[in-house]
């Protein structure tokens, strides 16, 4: 049975750059290059880029999967 997400719950769902850093543990200039680069999924909202949680969390499995193939 799925559970309806209140507005805090979704709003804690999407990330912006500091928390995205925090996440994932690297530094925000980071975070930036790999937008730009198109490595990491995000959005683009306005002038601002925001960083999906479901979004990273395949990211890092991908990557993961990738590493423990070579």
């Amino acid at each position: 049975m799925s559970e309806k997400l209140t507005g805090n719950d979704k709003a804690q769902e999407i990330m912006d750059v500091r928390q995205a850093a925090k996440y994932l543990g690297l530094g925000e200039s980071s975070i930036y290059k790999l937008a730009k680069k198109g490595e990491i999924p995000h959005v683009k909202l306005l002038s601002s880029i925001r960083f999906p949680k479901a979004a990273l969390d395949e990211w890092i499995e991908a990557q993961a999967r990738k590493n423990i193939k070579k």
